[in-house]
């Protein structure tokens, strides 16, 4: 059985190289890395705020039916 694991902004932020740079690689790669967390914060940002409303509507109808 294999599982596929689908790339997301986390994923992505925790991917390491395997190579050195040089130090202008570096940097680079460091303001990638750092975008790359940003985008995985944000990621997780809006997956909370679409479980609260998903909750809130559900508890809503509960409550009015």
């Amino acid at each position: 059985m294999h599982i596929r694991v689908l790339d997301s902004p986390i994923t992505t932020a925790l991917k390491e190289p395997d190579i050195e740079f040089s130090d202008f690689r570096q940097s680079t790669l460091a303001a990638v890395r750092e975008s790359r967390y940003v985008a995985a914060i944000e990621y997780l940002e809006v997956r909370f705020t679409v479980s609260v409303l998903v909750t809130l509507n559900v508890i809503t109808l509960t409550v009015l039916c």
